[in-house]
C-alpha cells in the first residue's frame, strides 16, 4: 500500500470517528469561535499526515540517489624471491674478494670438479682451500665427529642466501667459482666458528 493509499484510509477512519461531517463555514457570515476550533482539529491532523508523507518520501528519494557504488579491487602483488640456489645481485658482476691473501699462512689445493670444505668441532678442514675457476664448492656438518653430539649450522658464501645444514648433512652451491666471486680471498661464513670459518683462495689462471 502507498503513501496516498494510507493517508486516505486515515482520513475515512477518522471522519468515521468523528460523527456526521461538518460544513464548511459561510464566508457570507463570520464563523462563531465553536466552529472555527472544530476545523481547526480537522485540519491539523491532515495537515501532519502530509509532512510525515514529504518526509518520508524525500528518505526514500536521497537513498536512491546516494547508492554506493563497489570499489574496485586493488590489486596486490608480492616479490618474488631470488633462488636459494643462485647468488645475488648484479648479474654479470663478480662477488667481490674480502681480501688479497689468506690470513691462514698455509692454503692447500684440492683437485676435482667439486672441492669439499667439512665443519669438524673446533675448526674446518681445511681452514683455507686454494681453488680454480671451474671448481664448484661443497660443505659438509660433521660437527658430530669426535663423540660430539653435534648441531645443525648454517653457512653463508658470497652471493648466495643463507643455508642450514642438518648434522651429517651437506650443501653444494652448484656453480664455477669463477662465474660468481672474483680473484682473491672469500670467507667461508659457519655459523658453529665465532671467528668465521673457511678462506677459499681463487687465484688468477696459471698461479
Amino acid at each position: 500500500m502507498n503513501i496516498n493509499e494510507r493517508l486516505e484510509e486515515a482520513g475515512q477512519q477518522w471522519r468515521a470517528s468523528q460523527g456526521p461531517a461538518l460544513q464548511p463555514p459561510s464566508l457570507g457570515r463570520p464563523a462563531g469561535n465553536a466552529s472555527l476550533h472544530r476545523w481547526g482539529k480537522v485540519l491539523a491532523p491532515v495537515a501532519a499526515a502530509a509532512a510525515a508523507a514529504g518526509i518520508v518520501f524525500g528518505m526514500v528519494s536521497l537513498h536512491g540517489s546516494t547508492t554506493a557504488q563497489p570499489l574496485p579491487p586493488t590489486s596486490m602483488s608480492s616479490p618474488t624471491p631470488s633462488p636459494a640456489s643462485t647468488p645475488s645481485g648484479t648479474p654479470g658482476v663478480l662477488w667481490p674478494a674480502d681480501a688479497d691473501s689468506p690470513a691462514a699462512g698455509m692454503c692447500g689445493g684440492a683437485s676435482g670438479d667439486v672441492v669439499t670444505v667439512v665443519a669438524y668441532p673446533g675448526a674446518p678442514r681445511p681452514r683455507c682451500l686454494t681453488v680454480t675457476a671451474n671448481q664448484r664448492l661443497q660443505v659438509v656438518n660433521r660437527s658430530n665427529a669426535d663423540g660430539q653430539p653435534g648441531k645443525p649450522m648454517t653457512v653463508t658464501f658470497a652471493g648466495f642466501a643463507p643455508r642450514v645444514i642438518p648434522v651429517g648433512g651437506s650443501t653444494l652451491f652448484d656453480q664455477a667459482l669463477g662465474e660468481y666471486i672474483a680473484q682473491g680471498v672469500h670467507v667461508l661464513k659457519i655459523s658453529v666458528y665465532p671467528g668465521g670459518g673457511a678462506e677459499v683462495w681463487l687465484k688468477p689462471s696459471g698461479a
